[in-house]
C-alpha cells in the first residue's frame, strides 16, 4: 500500500525487490532451504512460505491502491491536512479490503496446496507430523492406487473439499465487506 499510494522512488524501488523476487524459482528454493534446515517444524515451514509467496499479493494490492490513491476522496483529504498514513489505513484499505479478504483466502488455499505437493514430495512437513500430501504419496504405489484406495482418496477428495470452502467462505466474506462499504456510502 505505501508502495501504490507514494509513487516515484520509493514505488520503483519496491518494485526491483518484488521483481527480484519474482526470478527465484520458488519452490525449487523451497526445497532447498528445507534441505538444509536441520529441525524444522510446522511454523518453519510457514515461515519458508511466507518468505516466497507473497509478490503476488503486493502487486495486486499495490496496484489497487495506485487506483484509489489517484480518485476525489484521497485528495480531499491530502487538503484538509489528513497525514498520509492516515488516508492509507482509516481511507483506502477499507475501499480495498475486499480484495485483500479474497487474495488472502486464495493464498490460504494455495499454501495448503504447495505444502500437500511438499508434502507428497518428501520435503514437506517433517516425519511424523501428519499432513494430507504424506497421505496422497501412498498412491505412488500402483498395487495401493487399487489396492489400498482408503489410504489416499479420502485424503485427496478432504484437498478437494478444503480449498473450495476456504474459497466459499472468502467470497462470502467479500460479499459481506462490499455490502457494509456500499452502506457507508449510501448513508454519506
Amino acid at each position: 500500500m505505501i508502495s501504490g499510494y507514494f509513487g516515484g522512488m520509493i514505488d520503483l524501488g519496491m518494485q526491483r525487490v518484488y521483481d527480484f523476487m519474482m526470478i527465484i524459482p520458488m519452490l525449487m528454493t523451497i526445497i532447498v532451504i528445507v534441505t538444509i534446515v536441520p529441525h524444522y517444524n510446522a511454523i518453519t515451514l510457514t515461515l519458508i512460505l511466507s518468505i516466497f509467496y507473497w509478490m503476488g499479493t503486493s502487486r495486486l494490492i499495490r496496484s489497487r491502491t495506485l487506483s484509489e490513491s489517484q480518485k476525489d476522496y484521497v485528495a480531499a483529504s491530502k487538503t484538509s491536512g489528513t497525514g498520509n498514513f492516515k488516508i492509507i489505513f482509516r481511507e483506502i484499505m477499507p475501499n480495498i479490503s475486499s480484495l485483500i479478504i479474497v487474495d488472502t483466502t486464495l493464498s490460504f488455499a494455495e499454501n495448503i496446496g504447495v505444502e500437500t505437493g511438499l508434502s507428497f514430495l518428501g520435503f514437506g512437513l517433517p516425519l511424523g507430523t501428519p499432513s494430507l500430501g504424506t497421505l496422497i504419496a501412498n498412491a505412488n504405489d500402483p498395487e495401493n492406487i487399487t489396492g489400498y484406495w482408503w489410504t489416499w482418496l479420502p485424503a485427496a477428495v478432504e484437498i478437494i473439499i478444503l480449498c473450495l470452502a476456504i474459497s466459499y467462505i472468502g467470497q462470502v466474506m467479500r460479499r459481506t465487506t462490499n455490502a457494509a462499504q456500499r452502506r457507508g456510502k449510501d448513508k454519506s
